[in-house]
């Protein structure tokens, strides 16, 4: 794919494979040859950025060993004591 190829379309296809570093060489040149002269491609790219920057971010907490074990089994308490 060449910059003359890439449409705006295409970008919006294509931008989580670029931000994950998905692309080829060859297609993330012609993407980011077009970020160059497209300020609202350019624009969009930078709030997938963003967005995508923040779902990392909520993605790394940790949860305490065992946490899941402890919750199921207090559901199943409480369940068991609303049906007496």
């Amino acid at each position: 794919m060449s910059t003359l190829d890439i449409s705006c379309e295409d970008i919006f296809d294509l931008v989580g494979a670029w931000h994950d570093r998905e692309l080829s060489e060859r297609d993330q040149n012609a993407f980011e040859q077009h970020l160059l002269i497209c300020p609202p491609c350019l624009a969009y790219s930078d709030r997938v950025r963003r967005a995508l920057a923040a779902l990392e971010a909520t993605a790394t907490v940790a949860v305490p060993e065992g946490l899941s074990g402890r919750v199921a089994t207090a559901v199943l308490e409480q369940a068991r004591s609303a049906s007496e």
